[in-house]
């Protein structure tokens, strides 16, 4: 159960560390994971921390809804806050 999540704060280790590919394949194997476990709040974890390695702001999006969906406002207050 915790392989999704540990994936996705490895890939914010990673993308720290100044490796931003290795930080994003690993990021999407956590999303990945957490889509097949449907895991909503690591699901959200996921676009969020790919949206910051990517600044891609179709992953921060679907985080906030995914958030907003679940009524996480720990989420919510982590994407508005969250610098990797």
């Amino acid at each position: 159960i915790a392989e999704a999540r540990a994936k996705i704060f490895d890939a914010r280790r990673l993308f720290l560390m100044s490796e931003p590919d290795k930080a994003s394949k690993l990021a999407q194997e956590g999303l990945h994971i957490a889509e097949k476990m449907q895991m909503p709040y690591d699901i959200g974890l996921a676009h969020m921390v790919l949206g910051r390695i990517n600044s891609d702001n179709a992953h921060t999006q679907k985080a906030h809804e995914i958030f907003k969906a679940i009524k996480s406002e720990w989420g919510l207050h982590q994407l508005e806050h969250f610098d990797i």
